[in-house]
C-alpha cells in the first residue's frame, strides 16, 4: 500500500510541477513578456468579470491596457507588476498569474519530496524485515565466508534527521560457480569509514547460504566493537 500512495505521489507531484512550468512557458512565452509597474486607473464589471484598466510606461511613452482581476483587493491608485508583449504593449498579463504558477511548482515538489520518502522508507522497512528472515534461514547453514572489504559508503536512499548511514561493502568468490558477489552490510549510524581505515580492517566474515550467495549476513563485530 505505500509503495502504491508513494508512486502516486511522485506522479502527481511531477504532474503539477509539469502543469505549472507548462502555464509559466505558455503564458510568458506567449508574450515574450516584460515585467514592469502598472497603476490601476479604472475598475469595471462585465457580467461577473471585473475588468483592470491600467497605466503604464512602455519605452518613455504612457501606455493603457486592460486585463482581468484576479485579486480581491485591487483598488483604483494601486500598482500592480504586469508582463506585456513588447511588440503589442496592449496584450498585458497580471504578474499574480505567473506568481500562481510559481507556487503551483513549489507545491508539486512538496508532493514530489513526500512521495520518494514514503517510497524510500517503504523500501528501508522491507530491507529490513528481509534481512531479519534471511538472518534465521542463513545462521542455520552455519557457512562462512572471508570477504574482502572494497568500501565503504554513504547510504543516501536512507535518510533520518537529515543524515544517511553509512554500509560497508565487501566482496567473495563463489568456489563452486566462479561468480564473485558483493555484500552489503545493515545500516551503520557512526563513521565506520574512520574505524575500517584507521583499524585496518580488510576482511569480514560473511555468513552465507552455500546454495545461494544472495541470501548472506555480514559479522560486523569487527567494526562495532570500536562503538562500545
Amino acid at each position: 500500500m505505500k509503495k502504491f500512495i508513494g508512486c502516486l505521489l511522485i506522479i502527481i507531484g511531477l504532474a503539477i510541477i509539469g502543469a505549472g512550468i507548462f502555464f509559466n512557458i505558455n503564458d510568458l512565452g506567449r508574450l515574450r513578456g516584460v515585467k514592469t509597474e502598472a497603476i490601476i486607473v479604472y475598475l469595471s464589471n462585465e457580467g461577473r468579470d471585473i475588468i483592470v484598466t491600467v497605466n503604464f510606461e512602455v519605452n518613455g511613452k504612457r501606455q493603457i491596457a486592460r486585463l482581468e482581476n484576479i485579486r480581491s483587493d485591487m483598488e483604483v491608485g494601486g500598482v500592480i507588476d504586469i508582463y506585456y508583449n513588447p511588440d503589442n504593449p496592449e496584450s498585458i498579463l497580471s504578474a499574480d498569474i505567473v506568481y500562481a504558477t510559481y507556487i503551483m511548482m513549489g507545491i508539486g515538489l512538496v508532493v514530489l519530496i513526500i512521495g520518494t520518502v514514503v517510497l524510500f522508507k517503504r523500501k528501508a522497512d522491507s530491507d529490513r524485515k528481509v534481512t531479519a528472515n534471511v538472518y534465521k534461514k542463513v545462521m542455520k547453514y552455519k557457512y562462512v565466508v572471508t570477504a574482502h572489504v572494497v568500501g565503504v559508503k554513504v547510504n543516501v536512499a536512507v535518510v533520518q534527521n537529515g543524515i544517511s548511514p553509512m554500509i560497508v561493502e565487501a566482496n567473495c568468490r563463489n568456489p563452486k560457480n566462479g561468480r564473485t558477489y558483493l555484500f552489503r552490510s545493515e545500516d551503520l549510524w557512526f563513521d565506520a569509514r574512520d574505524i575500517v581505515m584507521k583499524a585496518g580492517i580488510r576482511t569480514l566474515p560473511v555468513h552465507v547460504n552455500p546454495n545461494n550467495y544472495k541470501e548472506y549476513v555480514m559479522d560486523l563485530s569487527s567494526i562495532t566493537k570500536y562503538t562500545k
